[in-house]
């Protein structure tokens, strides 16, 4: 399983990469692939990488839709649950 997690996170760079070579680092799509990417950090027990991901894409989401548009608010709710492991943890 750790091999294809780490496959996964490679792959998910990759596509983070090249979404932000070709549209920008404010295009939509650029929300996703941070999210999915942080997914990937959370499931690898990376959390401070699963958070500074998951930072990046509520800001981003943010500037695009604004704090309260749905995405943006299931972004901040899962900030909240890393944050929260990241807290247990100490």
């Amino acid at each position: 399983q750790a091999g294809e997690l780490k496959e996964a996170e490679e792959l998910q760079r990759r596509a983070l990469e090249v979404c932000e070579c070709t549209l920008g680092k404010q295009h939509p799509s650029m929300i996703l692939h941070l999210s999915n990417l942080a997914g990937t950090m959370l499931s690898r027990n990376n959390l401070f990488a699963a958070k500074a991901f998951l930072m990046q894409a509520y800001e981003t989401s943010s500037k695009i839709h604004g704090k309260n548009h749905p995405g943006t608010k299931t972004i901040a709710d899962n900030l909240a649950f890393v944050k929260e492991i990241i807290a247990r943890s100490r």
